[in-house]
């Protein structure tokens, strides 16, 4: 009777194993997309020439694929002014065949760095698709992105607070946002990244409260306040900006 429990225990063991195997396999075999952004502050008075540089080099090494670049500006908040230069999508797998050759590099040492007066920070940002929702492939003007700092040991707490968020702005349907992860936490409160899609600055003299209703049409009644409250207990601070897209 012992053996036959230690078999069976055996048996379910390597079950488990094979099983997780698989799903590693899985996973190591899924696509999904990320971005590098690298924060680059203009000189003063340099900043179309800075543009017109990143404009130039994109076209001949990050036109299309996974090295696609684009540029934008950050237009309010302590870093208005500064510039985010977007790589992706992309995978680590891509990092791996980044431009290597010299000719790249001194492209941007002549074209952009004369340009430029300091270079910021560079992440690595993980679309999170399960929580994202988009509606439209037009590209956008301009984003509202909310750099959200996560309280610790929260983070299975707030993806399941996105989960339901997501159900009511496909309810909604006149919004689409994203929803990223940073890679490489700095312990700087940039844990999370939500961005809200827009063309017109007019959507923010509309009525937008009426999220609220299609919450609590799905949720129940008094829902809203208890997500409010769920927020401010998962959440320490969020960094508020809105970006325009693609300057170059």
């Amino acid at each position: 009777m012992k053996s036959y429990k230690q078999l069976l225990v055996l048996i379910v063991l390597f079950l488990f194993i094979s099983s997780s195997t698989i799903m590693a396999q899985e996973s190591e075999g899924k696509s999904y997309e990320m971005v590098e952004i690298t924060y680059i502050q203009p000189k003063i008075g340099s900043e179309k020439m800075l543009e017109k540089g990143i404009m130039e080099h994109n076209k001949i090494y990050h036109n299309d694929g996974l090295v696609k670049g684009h540029l934008d500006l950050i237009l309010t908040g302590n870093e208005a002014g500064w510039y985010v230069w977007v790589m992706g999508s992309c995978m680590y797998t891509d990092l791996d065949d980044r431009q290597s050759e010299e000719s790249h590099g001194y492209d941007w040492t002549s074209k952009i760095s004369p340009h430029v007066k300091k270079y910021g920070r560079t992440e690595l940002w993980r679309l999170n698709e399960d929580l994202s929702f988009s509606f439209n492939d037009t590209p956008p003007n301009y984003e509202t992105v909310w750099f959200v700092d996560i309280k610790r040991g929260k983070t299975n707490e707030f993806i399941e607070f996105m989960a339901k968020m997501k159900v009511a702005y496909q309810k909604k349907g006149d919004s689409e946002y994203n929803v990223y992860f940073n890679q490489f936490n700095d312990n700087d409160g940039r844990d999370a990244a939500i961005t809200w899609l827009f063309n017109h600055w007019i959507n923010f003299d509309r009525n937008r409260d009426n999220l609220k209703s299609t919450y609590e049409s799905i949720y129940g009644k008094g829902s809203w306040e208890k997500a409010m409250d769920k927020w401010y207990s998962i959440t320490n601070h969020v960094q508020s900006q809105v970006w325009k897209i693609g300057m170059d």
